[in-house]
């Protein structure tokens, strides 16, 4: 492979891996790009955390608002003022809450005050038909505070509560999950498509 074709073919790679989605923090809350869980965090849900949602009926009423607490026991100790996070799904309703959480994507998550906390005060108003159930789902990741995704723990809570007139059996709860391998693989195919070439020109210059 002569010295141009090796630069340029260093040189696409290197812009490929670039565009490779990184692991960071979001401090000032997180979209549906959490629909998994808190992954930067960690590959699975950890022991070290527990998460719940207290506030919720056993059954709801139309349009009637409910008073949540949503909150996360964990062995991580915080060691900076960051303390931690979380992403609250529901499929129906409204939800809203304090200065310490913000909507993102038609999900509820932490505002950048609301980081410095494992435990949040919002508030969830059914939908107006009470003949169906509604999914929950709340990822809850505690952080140590230095700034880094190791060290960290998050776990969920997945909830179905029926309407007042909701009859038969609740289904599987159907949250979201965001698949992020179909990024991954076209740029992994891309760079093995460069390399197939650059040794494709290689073996013709040498014949």
């Amino acid at each position: 492979m002569n010295t141009r074709l090796r630069a340029c073919s260093v040189l696409l790679i290197s812009s490929l891996l670039f565009t490779l989605p990184p692991s960071l923090a979001f401090p000032e809350g997180i979209g549906q790009q959490g629909d998994k869980g808190c992954v930067c965090h960690g590959a699975a849900r950890e022991l070290k955390t527990q998460a719940f949602i207290d506030g919720l009926p056993e059954r709801f009423n139309s349009s009637e608002t409910y008073n949540l607490t949503i909150w996360m026991n964990s062995s991580i100790i915080g060691t900076g003022a960051n303390q931690g996070g979380f992403l609250f799904w529901y499929s129906d309703g409204l939800a809203s809450g304090g200065v310490d959480t913000r909507d993102m994507d038609g999900h509820l998550t932490h505002s950048e005050a609301g980081n410095d906390q494992r435990g949040w005060m919002i508030q969830w108003t059914a939908p107006e038909r009470d003949d169906i159930q509604v999914d929950f789902q709340f990822h809850a990741n505690a952080v140590n505070g230095d700034g880094e995704t190791t060290g960290d723990a998050w776990s969920s809570k997945v909830v179905s509560v029926p309407g007042e007139n909701f009859t038969g059996e609740l289904k599987d709860a159907k949250v979201p999950k965001r698949e992020f391998g179909i990024p991954f693989i076209g740029v992994f195919a891309t760079i093995a498509a460069v390399l197939f070439a650059a040794r494709r020109i290689q073996l013709t210059n040498s014949i």
